[in-house]
């Protein structure tokens, strides 16, 4: 509860009878008001955002074709975020909507779909491996980006690095890859 709280205080939240929610709001001194147990409509806003939220990030999966077993968590994130950063016809979003009266500024990332072909610079324990004279930049597919506690972006991206993909043969599938955080990355809007 207190990753996605940050400096916000919460007064009430609603949720459904799950123990584990009863017990963070009961420790935290949070009112929570509770669905009825077996009947979703009464809980219609809440299994909207969470449709929503599911049927996004399926289609980013889908249209990346990756296995949803290994990367559905990292989509799901990198579809949260880029709704939150993304900017309604009046120039704002609800990234600055939450964080600007706490004097945090705009989202200014790169905003990219997930998936998308990047290049990024390499960690430096990564570096060390890298013979001379190799750039010091490699490919990779865009997995999104590292929010501090509260929402708030760290600057940092996250990317697959193509390189660590591995063919599984006896599944027929591509080995799942953990995204690598970094601080720059570059795309090319005309290749990828």
């Amino acid at each position: 509860l207190n990753e996605f709280v940050g400096k916000e205080r919460i007064s009430s939240f609603y949720s459904d009878n799950a123990l584990e929610l009863i017990k963070a709001a009961r420790l935290k001194g949070i009112l929570n008001p509770t669905a009825t147990t077996g009947m979703p409509q009464t809980n219609g806003l809440a299994e909207g955002k969470v449709r929503t939220v599911k049927e996004g990030t399926t289609v980013n999966l889908l249209r990346v074709g990756f296995t949803p077993s290994h990367y559905w968590l990292d989509c799901m994130r990198h579809f949260c975020t880029a709704r939150n950063i993304h900017k309604d016809s009046d120039g704002n979003s609800s990234y600055s909507k939450r964080h600007g009266k706490h004097g945090i500024a705009d989202f200014a990332g790169l905003r990219l779909p997930f998936g998308t072909e990047v290049f990024f610079m390499l960690v430096p324990s990564k570096l060390e491996a890298h013979a001379p004279f190799t750039p010091k930049m490699d490919k990779g597919l865009f997995a999104g980006y590292h929010m501090q506690p509260g929402g708030i972006w760290s600057g940092d991206y996250l990317v697959y690095p193509t390189n660590d993909f591995e063919w599984d043969s006896p599944t027929k599938r591509w080995g799942g890859v953990n995204a690598q955080r970094t601080k720059e990355v570059f795309h090319d809007p005309n290749h990828g």
